[in-house]
C-alpha cells in the first residue's frame, strides 16, 4: 500500500563510455534537490514531517554507473545491457513490484508507449527530456536546455505542464548562486573538462593544443568514470611543457570551475555548469546533440563554439585558445552572460514542481 509519508521514486536513465554521465548525473541532481525540499518551500504542500522519498535508479547494467549511483546512496536495479523482450514491460513490472509513486525518464532510447508503460504503473510520470521526439503521455516534461523553449512541445493531456529553459536546467546544488564572477587579466589557470568518458580522445588533443599556446598557465584535467584513454592522457601531460594535474573522482566541480580564468570542454551540461559559474569556454562536442545547445549558446556569447571535436585541429584549436587568452574584456563578456542565464536554481524549481504536482494529483493539501 502506498502510504503518505514514503514517496518511493524510481529514476530510468543510462550512462556509460559511448553515452556520456549526463542523464545519470542530472538525474542524481533532481533526486538529491528532491530529497532536500522543505514542506515550507511548496505551497499547499502539507508539512508531514516524517514524510521521506526512497530512491531506486533503474538501468542497463554499468558497473560504472552503478558504482555512481551506490555512492550517492541510491537502490540501483540493473537490467540485462541488451535486454532481448520488452523492455517497457519488464520496466512496468519493476515498477509495479516496487509500488513506485513517481517515475522518472530520462534516455533518448524511450518512446511514448515505453512511457505510457511506466506512467501507467505509477502515480506521476515525469519525462527530462532534449529531443522533443515524441507526443508525451507525461505530467511534467523537463527540458532545461537553452533551446527548450523553441520547441513545438505536443501532449496527450491538456493537463502535462512543460519546464523549458535554463531556469530548469538540472545542475548539482554546489552549483547554486555564488554572486557576481571576477575575471583575471591574464589567464593563470585552464581547466579540461570534456565529460564522464572521453569517447573521440579530446582530452589529449587539447593537451597537445594548450602544449602550443604561447602563455604561461597551469592545466587542471577532470579524468572522468568512464574514461579508457588514461594511458594517452598521462603520456600527452608528461610531455606537455606547462605544469598539469589530473584530478580524478571530483567533488567540487563548482569551485574548481570558479577558481579557471578559462575552460576547454566538451558540450552537454558542462556548458550550462559553466555558464552558472561564469567561467568563459571553448567548446569541442562529443556527440551530434549536443550542437543545438552549442550553437544558442555560442550566439548568446556564452562560449566560443569550434563544432565537433575530431572534426578540429591541435593548430586551429590552439588559436582560438589564445584569441581569447588574449582579450579579457572579451572573457569578462561571455562571464557576464553565462552567469545572467543559468542561476542554478533549476534543480530545486523542478523538485518542488514534482512534488506539488504530485501531492496536487493525490488531493492531498490542496
Amino acid at each position: 500500500m502506498k502510504t503518505r509519508n514514503k514517496i518511493r521514486v524510481a529514476f530510468r536513465a543510462d550512462g556509460g563510455t559511448q553515452l556520456g554521465m549526463g542523464h545519470i548525473m542530472r538525474c542524481l541532481a533532481l533526486a538529491k534537490a528532491m530529497q532536500e525540499t522543505a514542506p515550507g518551500e511548496i505551497p499547499g504542500y502539507p508539512a508531514i514531517r516524517d514524510e521521506s522519498l526512497e530512491i531506486i535508479f533503474i538501468i542497463r547494467r554499468n558497473t560504472v554507473v552503478s558504482t555512481l549511483i551506490a555512492e550517492n546512496n541510491h537502490k540501483v536495479i540493473e537490467i540485462p545491457e541488451n535486454f532481448p523482450g520488452d523492455e517497457a514491460a519488464l520496466i512496468k513490472e519493476i515498477l509495479e513490484k516496487y509500488d513506485t509513486n513517481i517515475v522518472i525518464t530520462d534516455s533518448y532510447l524511450i518512446d511514448r508507449d515505453y512511457l505510457e508503460q511506466a506512467g501507467s504503473a505509477a502515480d506521476l510520470l515525469i519525462s527530462i527530456d532534449d529531443l522533443n521526439k515524441i507526443i508525451f503521455p507525461s505530467d511534467l516534461v523537463i527540458n532545461g536546455n537553452v533551446y527548450g523553449p523553441s520547441l513545438d512541445y505536443r501532449s496527450v493531456s491538456i493537463d502535462t505542464e512543460f519546464l523549458l529553459g535554463t531556469d530548469y536546467v538540472l545542475l548539482r546544488d554546489e552549483f547554486a548562486p555564488k554572486g557576481y564572477r571576477n575575471i583575471n587579466k591574464e589567464v593563470e589557470r585552464v581547466l579540461v573538462s570534456v565529460g564522464g568518458s572521453d569517447p573521440l580522445d579530446l582530452t589529449p588533443k587539447i593537451l597537445q593544443a594548450l602544449s602550443q599556446v604561447p602563455l604561461d598557465f597551469e592545466i587542471k584535467v577532470i579524468i572522468g568514470p568512464g574514461f579508457q584513454n588514461m594511458k594517452k592522457i598521462a603520456e600527452f601531460a608528461g610531455v606537455t611543457q606547462k605544469p598539469v594535474e589530473l584530478l580524478h573522482n571530483v567533488k567540487a566541480m563548482a569551485s574548481l570551475m570558479t577558481s579557471s580564468d578559462l575552460a576547454v570542454t566538451a558540450g552537454g551540461t558542462t556548458l550550462y555548469e559553466l555558464s552558472c559559474t561564469g567561467t568563459p569556454a571553448v567548446v569541442l562536442l562529443q556527440a551530434n546533440n549536443q550542437d543545438i545547445a552549442a550553437a544558442e549558446m555560442a550566439r548568446q556569447g556564452t562560449v566560443i563554439n569550434l563544432g565537433m571535436g575530431d572534426g578540429v585541429s591541435v593548430p586551429g584549436l590552439a588559436a582560438a585558445i589564445t584569441e581569447l587568452c588574449n582579450d579579457p574584456e572579451k572573457r569578462r563578456e561571455m562571464s557576464k552572460r553565462g552567469q545572467a542565464l543559468v542561476d542554478g536554481k533549476g534543480c530545486r524549481r523542478c523538485a518542488r514542481k514534482i512534488i506539488q504536482k504530485f501531492h496536487k494529483k493525490k488531493g492531498v493539501g490542496f
